[in-house]
């Protein structure tokens, strides 16, 4: 998530702070994303602020890695993508070209651009693949990136169905990690991914981190009580309000860093009857009481 002030910026302290509830709670960040954080609509210039402070923050206590907007081409994927690797991030993350006016990559365009991008990246490198693209890369042309290219570490696969989580874990090098959606969280752990990506975390960071910790321990009786926790919580705003809306407003009920309702133009803050109901089922769900937020 990137707040902004009041006229318009960067906000550099509510970002520090946000950084800091998630370090608190073990999470590792992806800085800039095209969803909630607006990556889409920040200028290299803002986006490159962005992962300087994620690092100066991050680094060295939790993993801090970039997550640059969709492009459409190599050279506009670079010019983000190389800003990340000179602010020190862990890694960047690729995701597969934005199709746009109905385009759908073939099997060899798609494999072309990630070579081209790839190649010119001298750092660890992540693959993203969403659904929201309207496609996914084939598993084999995912397997044959990773083999050809070793600084390929891990594989982000958004809300797929598990079958496509098996292969993928059955295809790729046990080297690469691979990290899966946060609906289907128990499930992919036990079919072998590595970890969860999640916009909800930041919002309730010490209820995703207690999940996480409870599945490392193998706490069974824990992950439940943080696994119905988070699927109420996604259930009742993630697939009701697109981008950071439902981030943004919900760090303003809660009175958390970020939450001071600004928002980055083509996207707008809810209004207040979409306010009233959020603060009614944040109530309903506990939400403060996760948190362990002073109501």
């Amino acid at each position: 998530m990137t707040p902004f002030t009041a006229d318009g910026d960067v906000d550099e302290w509510a970002l520090r702070a946000h950084l800091e509830r998630l370090v608190d709670a073990g999470l590792g960040v992806y800085l800039g994303s095209p969803g909630s954080g607006e990556g889409h609509a920040l200028s290299t210039r803002e986006v490159r602020r962005v992962y300087d402070i994620g690092v100066d923050v991050c680094a060295g206590r939790v993993p801090v890695c970039a997550n640059p907007r969709e492009a459409r081409n190599p050279q506009d994927m670079l010019e983000v993508a190389l800003e990340a690797v000179a602010a020190g991030v862990d890694a960047v993350q690729i995701y597969q070209i934005d199709g746009g006016h109905g385009f759908t990559p073939t099997g060899r365009e798609l494999e072309a651009y990630f070579d081209d991008v790839v190649s010119r990246i001298d750092h660890p490198v992540v693959i993203g693949c969403n659904s929201v693209a309207g496609y996914l890369a084939p598993v084999s042309l995912l397997a044959d990136l990773c083999e050809r290219h070793p600084h390929i570490v891990g594989v982000n696969i958004f809300e797929v169905p598990l079958a496509h989580v098996m292969a993928c874990r059955d295809a790729l090098p046990d080297r690469i990690r691979l990290f899966v959606g946060q609906t289907a969280a128990v499930q992919c752990h036990h079919l072998g991914a590595s970890g969860v990506l999640s916009a909800a975390a930041n919002v309730i960071p010490r209820t995703s981190g207690a999940f996480a910790d409870a599945v490392e321990k193998g706490d069974m009786e824990a992950i439940a009580v943080s696994a119905r926790r988070l699927q109420r919580f996604l259930t009742a705003f993630v697939h009701t309000m697109a981008g950071a809306a439902w981030e943004k407003l919900a760090l303003k009920i809660l009175g958390l860093p970020g939450g001071n309702g600004m928002i980055r133009r083509p996207y707008l803050f809810p209004d207040a009857e979409a306010e009233d109901r959020m603060r009614r089922r944040l109530d309903e769900l506990g939400v403060r009481e996760w948190e362990g937020l002073a109501s």
